[in-house]
């Protein structure tokens, strides 16, 4: 099937906005779930103290449903979407790939960089220094060995 003119940019926007949900939830889990309070009772730390519950805790509860949307996203969503995007053109989809990992482990991680406690910190660190470079090639190899163009995206 043949894309439609305009459907090209309703599914970009689609994209976007998927990639937008899955950065909120790592911006809370595993990012804030360490919080120590200096956000005011925002965040995850509100979740914990009402619930009387250790950062481990609620790392096991929100970060198992956070993970499996993770590896949904990078095994399906991810790989159809790009290449029905952009079915002839690998150096589109690399520079997707590259976006969306800057997007998810740089921008959206980096939330405790400054505030929430040196755990925070030392989580944010790690995922902009390890984590995003890591899934950058990771996802790029997904993307292009999934091969597979689909006649429409998953995200819609």
């Amino acid at each position: 099937m043949r894309q439609q003119s305009g459907a090209s940019g309703f599914a970009m926007l689609v994209y976007w906005l998927c990639v937008a949900s899955i950065g909120n939830l790592i911006d809370y889990v595993p990012i804030r779930t360490s919080t120590d309070g200096t956000d005011l009772y925002q965040n995850m730390f509100a979740v914990k103290k009402g619930f009387g519950w250790s950062p481990w805790t609620l790392l096991i509860a929100f970060g198992n449903p956070t993970a499996a949307v993770l590896v949904y996203y990078f095994l399906r969503i991810m790989p159809s979407t790009l290449h029905w995007l952009f079915p002839a053109s690998p150096a589109k989809r690399l520079v997707m790939v590259v976006l969306t990992s800057f997007a998810l482990f740089d921008f959206y991680a980096a939330a405790g960089w400054s505030d929430g406690g040196p755990v925070l910190r030392r989580l944010s660190v790690l995922s902009v220094a390890a984590i995003a470079p890591l899934m950058m090639l990771v996802s790029s190899l997904l993307v292009e060995r999934s091969g597979q163009r689909t006649d429409k995206p998953i995200v819609t």
